[in-house]
């Protein structure tokens, strides 16, 4: 059970938004688990009254028909962590997601390849299965899915055809900009994360990233009524070249 969005007490201890609450444990498997998590453990005699319980959910990460390294990289590195994953083909999503899947996560693909699939031009082209792309009917299925609820999380230039998909109140910065006025691949960045909301909880204030492409995310004031204010959980500060 993690604490939400505002701190926690038991026993005459605070605890900061995000800690978890294990029950049904033994001392010893408690102490293991954080060996190895490399977290603290503290012992208390009540469960806090801000805890809530954690849902297990199914990860469904997108992988196109024609082989995409970095959606197995994606797969690898939740499997790593302990998500049970699952892989979404065009099938899938023209079919419709399984309930079991609440969160669906797109890798970095160009947006009109990840609709329509792979430019026709190869020397030798793959048997037509192997050639498309969601389709409309994969659009139409990613816009039911985040409607009721489920989360999508996007990289790269999905990130981008998203936004624009989904209608959301952000837009790329650096749409347009030419390569002499940015061009950064490989750098070394800073972040600023609120680390107080649920998805900085665990990260470092200040981290540093890499940049891996040109996107850059504002937001902008949503026109049509309806929209909530935007958590943006990381900001850049400053480039370290």
């Amino acid at each position: 059970n993690p604490s939400p969005n505002v701190p926690a007490a038991s026993s005459g201890r605070r605890f900061g938004a995000g800690s978890f609450v294990l029950e049904g444990r033994t001392r010893g498997e408690l102490e293991a688990i954080a060996a190895e998590a490399g977290v603290d453990l503290a012992q208390v005699g009540e469960r806090p009254s801000a805890a809530v319980a954690l849902r297990p959910v199914t990860v469904g990460v997108y992988h196109p028909n024609w082989g995409l390294e970095d959606a197995g990289w994606l797969r690898f590195v939740l499997e790593q962590a302990g998500f049970p994953v699952e892989v979404v083909d065009g099938a899938m999503l023209s079919r419709g997601l399984p309930p079991r899947i609440r969160v669906l996560v797109l890798p970095p693909i160009d947006g009109k390849r990840l609709v329509d699939g792979p430019r026709r031009g190869a020397a030798v082209q793959p048997p037509p299965e192997y050639r498309k792309g969601i389709g409309k009917e994969g659009v139409e299925e990613v816009k039911r899915f985040f409607a009721g609820g489920g989360t999508v999380l996007a990289f790269g230039g999905s990130a981008e055809w998203l936004t624009e998909t989904l209608e959301l109140p952000v837009a790329n910065a650096l749409n347009g900009v030419k390569r002499d006025e940015f061009f950064c691949p490989g750098a070394q960045v800073q972040l600023a994360v609120e680390t107080d909301t649920a998805l900085g909880w665990g990260m470092a204030p200040a981290p540093a990233a890499m940049v891996d492409d040109g996107f850059a995310f504002r937001y902008e004031v949503p026109q049509q009524p309806g929209y909530g204010a935007v958590n943006i959980t990381e900001e850049l500060t400053e480039f370290r070249l």
